[in-house]
């Protein structure tokens, strides 16, 4: 069983991941979003507008390689990741240093590694008020941007998975829901359930 999430930072991702997680006894794989940070010389996520637009686009450009790879070779997990998420984060803050041709091929991947969820969770910002961890940006209109960004993306791409959508609902609504659609899957794909 493979379950994604997908959405802005702060979103409850995480938290819902590590719940669903411990619910079904799957693995919840760790965000390599602050490794591979480290490794590029962040520490916390404004510090790339600190770097130049190429070295940002190196950042943005390993982490979508590394976030795809680890993904690709983990069985039976849960994941606060999806590519959706690290594609959208990708083209925002590469700027002008990401042309055309790996746009494209980068959607192909997206969609490629998708093939292989069993159950794709949308997490809408509204959903979640995130505390303030010190790493993400607690900026609303930057927030808004990835949200709708992300979800324009995971409504357009060629997805082969059963999906869910969440929007406003307690985090114990949101738990029961997850677990049952991945625990009742039916073959359909598509968007299952909108809560």
């Amino acid at each position: 069983m493979k379950i994604q999430f997908c959405g802005t930072g702060g979103s409850g991702k995480t938290t819902l991941m590590n719940d669903v997680a411990t619910a079904m006894g799957l693995k919840p794989l760790p965000s390599i979003t602050r490794i591979v940070g480290k490794n590029h010389g962040i520490e916390q996520e404004s510090d790339q507008w600190k770097m130049s637009e190429y070295k940002r686009w190196l950042f943005q450009a390993d982490l979508f390689n590394k976030v795809d790879n680890y993904l690709l070779v983990s069985n039976d997990y849960v994941s606060d990741r999806s590519m959706i998420d690290s594609f959208c984060y990708a083209i925002w803050k590469s700027g002008t240093e990401i042309d055309n041709y790996t746009v494209d091929k980068w959607t192909t991947r997206v969609e490629t590694s998708l093939k292989d969820v069993d159950l794709l969770v949308y997490c809408g910002m509204d959903a979640f008020i995130p505390p303030d961890d010190q790493y993400r940006s607690q900026v609303a209109s930057e927030r808004r941007l990835m949200d709708l960004a992300m979800y324009g993306m995971f409504l357009k791409v060629d997805v082969r998975c059963r999906l869910a959508i969440l929007h406003e609902a307690d985090q114990t609504v949101r738990l029961t829901e997850v677990v049952a659609l991945a625990s009742h899957n039916t073959g359909v794909v598509g968007v299952q359930k909108v809560i």
